[in-house]
């Protein structure tokens, strides 16, 4: 047992001797970084303290050879491959994926990326086409951009095609098919959309426009769906109770002619008047036999309101809304005399006093001129008088008013009222006896002498 224990003794502290003396060494390693080498001294027993000591930063995705943790020996090397940030771009929506790779290649980006090329696809680097084969240059960062091809159908006027384009956009689309496009055509989508999103594009070309409004025509181009918005694109506004020919949200007629109608309404007030009435009235501030305008008349005004339609400045319409009486005609009142004046008149006779004077036309008449009538001389009055000079006739009405009344007449003399005949009101017949009788035929004044009776008739009769 003694003896085995020893050499095991021995040996153990030949290597614990030997391990000292390697750590305790100096040692010489060459670092190659990307293909530069550089040498360094170091006490350092792994691939990793090597780099630390050497001031060397590793990215995340750089590549060691040997292993970080690798014991490398007296006379070592370790090779440094950087990896390069790659920043690939997609088309359209896309976020851009950046990766990081120790691979110069667009193919090992792409795997990196988990990205793929499709049929019609096609990848650029630094604007330029790049095979995705190709090894290129180092660099410490790469930008890509991958142009997706995307299958765009277009509807062009009615016309269907398909074309298969790199760009992210439907206008992209627009562009490979040779289409131009002016501001006035009408897009279902907006130029910018982006292709991945919309597979298709309608298009309609703009049209050539006339619209015929305030008396000329303007000219234009629209694609619009409807009326209205073509003429919103043109400026042409419609206010008020404007109307198109066709209307607003009918589509564009084919030969592209719409006619504005400038319609405008006013409302009218028109004045009618009313005419008043005469009416007589009593009135005692005035004399008799005198009128007086009491009250003077006062049409009325009757107001019609009108709603007047005009297109393009003609009137084609008018319908009344209503009237009222803005004022109420007010009657004209005449005023009779009803109050007795006693007048005195100086005659052949002598004087005289009346309280009415009226202009008459007067006649004549004697007993027997009645023979043409009755067939003999009548000598007797209607009140029993005896028909001769200072008696007079009336009409019947006059009569029943003024009976015994005393009356004068120009040019004939004092007399009592005290026959009728059938003669109107304002008519007298002068009496006479046959011998002195005188043909009368013409005016004269009648006047009624005072004193006044109690009841006083204010109006005669006609």
């Amino acid at each position: 047992m003694r003896s085995k224990t020893i050499p095991l003794v021995v040996a153990g502290t030949v290597i614990i001797l030997g391990l000292a003396l390697v750590v305790g060494l100096r040692r010489t390693v060459t670092i190659q970084v990307d293909g530069k080498a550089q040498e360094v001294q170091t006490y350092a027993m792994t691939a990793g303290w090597v780099l630390h000591d050497a001031g060397i930063v590793l990215g995340p995705a750089d590549r060691v050879t040997p292993a970080l943790d690798a014991m490398i020996g007296l006379q070592a090397s370790i090779a440094v491959e950087r990896a390069a940030q790659v920043n690939l771009y997609t088309s359209g929506s896309q976020p851009v994926k950046t990766v990081y790779s120790t691979g110069r290649s667009p193919e090992v980006f792409l795997a990196a990326a988990d990205l793929k090329l499709n049929p019609g696809d096609q990848l650029y680097w630094n604007g330029q086409a790049v095979d995705p084969a190709q090894v290129l240059p180092d660099a410490a960062q790469y930008n890509l951009q991958l142009a997706v091809a995307h299958p765009v159908t277009l509807v062009v006027d009615g016309e269907s095609s398909t074309v298969t384009t790199r760009g992210s956009t439907l206008g992209d689309g627009l562009w490979q098919a040779g289409i131009k496009i002016s501001p006035l055509d009408g897009l279902s989508a907006p130029y910018n959309t982006y292709a991945g999103d919309s597979a298709s594009m309608v298009v309609k070309q703009a049209a050539p426009v006339h619209v015929l409004v305030d008396g000329h025509t303007v000219e234009g181009k629209s694609a619009a769906a409807t009326v209205g918005q073509a003429l919103a694109e043109l400026g042409v506004s419609l206010q008020g109770l404007d109307r198109s020919q066709p209307t607003e949200d009918q589509p564009l007629p084919a030969d592209g002619t719409i006619k504005i109608v400038r319609v405008r309404e006013e409302i009218v007030l028109s004045q009618t008047t009313l005419p008043f009435k005469s009416e007589t009235v009593a009135d005692p501030l005035t004399e008799l036999d005198q009128i007086r305008i009491v009250q003077a008349g006062q049409v009325g005004i009757k107001v019609t309101r009108q709603r007047v339609t005009y297109e393009d400045g003609k009137e084609v319409s008018r319908q009344n809304e209503g009237e009222w009486i803005a004022r109420q005609p007010q009657n004209r009142k005449i005023g009779y005399g009803t109050r007795v004046v006693i007048h005195t008149l100086d005659t052949p006779g002598g004087t005289i006093q009346y309280y009415r004077a009226v202009r008459v036309y007067a006649t004549s008449f004697a007993p027997c001129n009645f023979i043409q009538f009755i067939g003999r001389c009548s000598y007797t009055t209607a009140n029993g008088m005896k028909l001769q000079k200072g008696v007079i006739g009336t009409g019947e009405a006059w009569y029943h008013l003024f009976v015994n009344q005393k009356v004068y007449v120009e040019g004939y003399g004092t007399a009592t009222v005290g026959d009728y005949g059938y003669v109107p009101g304002y008519w007298i017949d002068l009496g006479y006896s046959d011998s002195d009788f005188v043909n009368w035929h013409g005016y004269t004044m009648l006047y009624f002498l005072a004193p006044a009776p109690k009841n006083v008739p204010w109006t005669l009769p006609k």
